[in-house]
């Protein structure tokens, strides 16, 4: 199974997508899960603090209401993690510079071993 996690309110979740990313979601065989009390990205130790950047957003008119970013200051980083059938993790990659992202391949990669 895959999931992904998003900050966003749940009625966000597919609006926040890029057109591509959202025919993704439509094609691909994955479930859209929102985050936005930060509870899993805290958890999983993924979330960083920011103090500008809810204020850039608001400026340029995005809606953070009641996002982790609004309502906790925090922002989760990009994030693969791996879970095998065992339960345990068995790949696991974070970067908080969004704009390094882990490669579809790479990914791929990293499914077809387990």
């Amino acid at each position: 199974d895959v999931l992904f996690l998003s900050g966003d309110r749940p009625e966000q979740l597919v609006a926040s997508l890029r057109p591509e990313t959202q025919t993704d979601v439509e094609e691909l065989d994955y479930t859209l899960l929102s985050d936005a009390e930060a509870t899993a990205a805290i958890a999983l130790g993924i979330a960083f603090r920011t103090r500008t950047t809810g204020l850039k957003l608001r400026a340029i008119g995005r809606d953070i209401k009641d996002s982790s970013l609004d309502k906790h200051g925090v922002l989760p980083a990009p994030a693969a993690i791996a879970i095998g059938t065992d339960g345990k993790i068995a790949f696991a990659y974070a970067n908080p510079d969004y704009m390094e992202r882990l490669s579809a391949d790479e990914l791929r990669e990293v499914a077809n071993k387990l």
